[in-house]
């Protein structure tokens, strides 16, 4: 329903309620508006000298102030925002926030189109807080399309109990991107997306296949004597899970000869997969993955020859800058971001649906989630946006009993491992995630004046510690903040949750964005896709397919610009 249909049967309710004051019965309340009630006493005297005293009732109507919201409904879906719009309308149900009102009623209203889009029609619409996804930030800042939130992000939340900033909970990464030239911001980082890999901690079990210090595939999660996995270190989460690309090789043979289809991922949606690699090409380089949006920095991973075993010798260091953006597509993390992919194809280590375009993210799921109890081979492990839970969230309310036990979410043992590293060489390093997501939240700069502090208060409220772990609970991913998850709360999550709550606690995040002139003036052309693009689509899985080889696709990617291609972003 639009919202100025919403408003226009609010302003008739509210004129009929007026008129039918008098019937006292009929005056009770509704939703989106407050009634108070006052009681008067009069007494007359009769010829009779006879008294009586007669008491009355009349209502008041009192609106409440009114907050319109447009959230994304992907990924981590709406019911967050519904568990968040109902604890504040009730905390705030006394509050006068605009003058002549009581209490305030959220409207929400969700939307499909990416943040770039979305953005273009705000200045003319009368939702005043946005939930974005693939929102060029300094875009919408330079046109003036948000509010300037500088005061809600740096003041201590103490009217919420807290001694800290939202400001304080960002990690650096975030501040950088989010705080612009003029040191204000316009808008916070809203739900994180990583690409990362789900398994079947169960299915592990079963087949006992996690690493023991031998490097054989015998231990369940239970064991104490694993290996060490990506972080190198004995007695952690990821203790048992391969720590390199060949043992994930070794992981996946193994799961062949048990007869386990080792992956499983979107057909239809194959940028799925393709994301997935530039997030296991942003893990390789680092820090440095930042390069490749600010283009301003030392380079010091950029390939010069690779010998016929994979053995790559690198160039000297080598300073970036915007004349030189081109040779970061000699990367060696994309190199073995393709060597990752080339070996999973040429040994046929996924079920053949990840190739079938029918077969869209939610039934992939669901491949994944049934093979366990199906006639097919089961399978271990499943490529797909961190957020994927959200969505199958029906399924795991309907799938029939299975094995004794109805398949609910807190039923099945599922979990993200951190990714494998390239090299032997690397484990011990930390996980680098890509945040892909580009999400924004922020407050429409043509709200109005009256309605701001309502809008700033509530998007405070947002970034609560109660509200960030409600958050976690309700969509099992974590939002781009640090904040105190109880023992308590930690222990009643889902493996799946604990396994995010895990792998984001122990790494870095690079956002793919900068405030850089060429990045900006050219958006498009530097999304995390585009270093895969090269002459077969955006999806380096079907190329491989195609009978590409690795050679043959790692020369189309390093190649992808020259000196010369690359002056069109520069003005050259």
């Amino acid at each position: 329903m639009k919202k100025s249909i919403k408003k226009l049967i609010a302003g008739c309710l509210a004129v009929a309620m007026c008129f039918g004051a008098s019937f006292a019965v009929a005056c009770t309340r509704r939703k989106g508006d407050l009634f108070s009630s006052s009681s008067s006493s009069s007494s007359s005297s009769s010829s009779s000298s006879s008294s009586s005293s007669s008491s009355s009732s009349s209502w008041v109507y009192v609106p409440k102030a009114h907050l319109y919201i447009s959230n994304f409904n992907g990924s981590v879906g709406t019911e967050w925002l519904y568990a968040a719009k109902a604890r504040f309308e009730e905390k705030y149900k006394n509050t006068v926030f605009i003058e002549g009102t009581k209490g305030v009623q959220i409207w929400v209203e969700t939307h499909e189109n990416a943040g770039t889009v979305v953005a273009e029609k705000m200045p003319t619409e009368d939702n005043e807080i946005y939930f974005l996804e693939d929102a060029n930030y300094y875009d919408m800042v330079s046109a003036g399309k948000l509010l300037d939130i500088t005061d809600i992000v740096t003041e201590d939340l103490t009217d919420f109990g807290e001694n800290q900033s939202i400001e304080d909970k960002m990690d650096r990464e975030y501040v950088e991107y989010f705080r612009v030239s003029d040191q204000k911001y316009y808008g916070l980082p809203h739900n994180q997306v990583i690409y990362p890999i789900t398994y079947d901690m169960g299915l592990f079990d079963d087949y006992h296949l996690y690493f023991d210090r031998s490097g054989g595939l015998t231990k369940t999660s239970t064991d104490t004597d694993r290996s060490n996995g990506p972080d190198g270190k004995a007695g952690t989460y990821d203790d048992g899970l391969p720590a390199t690309y060949d043992q994930m090789w070794t992981l996946c043979q193994t799961m062949s000869t048990r007869d386990v289809e080792p992956f499983v991922w979107s057909g239809a949606h194959s940028f799925y997969a393709t994301n997935f690699l530039a997030n296991l090409k942003a893990d390789f380089e680092g820090a440095e993955t930042k390069l490749n949006y600010t283009f301003d920095g030392l380079a010091t991973k950029l390939v010069d020859t690779i010998a016929s075993d994979g053995t790559i010798t690198y160039k000297p260091p080598m300073q970036i800058t915007e004349e030189k953006g081109y040779e970061l597509y000699n990367s060696a993390g994309t190199y073995y971001a393709l060597s990752f992919m080339e070996e999973i194809v040429n040994n046929k280590w996924y079920v053949e649906d990840s190739f079938n375009k029918e077969q869209f993210p939610v039934d992939a799921q669901e491949n994944f989630l049934n093979s366990r109890y199906g006639v097919q081979n089961p399978i271990g492990m499943l490529i797909d946006g961190c957020w994927w839970l959200n969505e199958s969230e029906e399924h795991f309310e309907t799938l029939e009993t299975v094995n004794g036990q109805t398949e609910l979410l807190k039923n099945r043992r599922l979990a993200i491992m951190p990714y494998p590293k390239a090299t032997a060489s690397l484990v011990g390093t930390p996980t680098t995630l890509l945040d892909t997501s580009l999400s924004v939240a922020c407050i429409n700069a043509n709200i109005a004046e009256e309605k701001k502090e309502l809008a700033k208060t509530f998007l405070q409220f947002l970034h609560t510690d109660a509200s960030l772990v409600e958050f976690l609970q309700i969509t099992n991913t974590t939002r781009s903040f640090h904040y105190e998850i109880s023992d308590e709360v930690y222990k009643n999550l889902c493996t799946y949750a604990q396994s995010v709550v895990n792998v984001v606690k122990n790494s870095n995040v690079v956002i793919p964005g900068s405030s850089k002139g060429v990045f900006m003036a050219n958006y498009a052309d530097f999304n995390v896709l585009q270093p895969f693009d090269m002459g077969y689509g955006f999806y380096p899985h079907t190329a491989f397919r195609a009978g590409k080889t690795l050679n043959q696709v790692w020369a189309a990617a390093r190649t992808k610009y020259t000196q010369d291609t690359w002056g069109k972003f520069i003005g050259a």
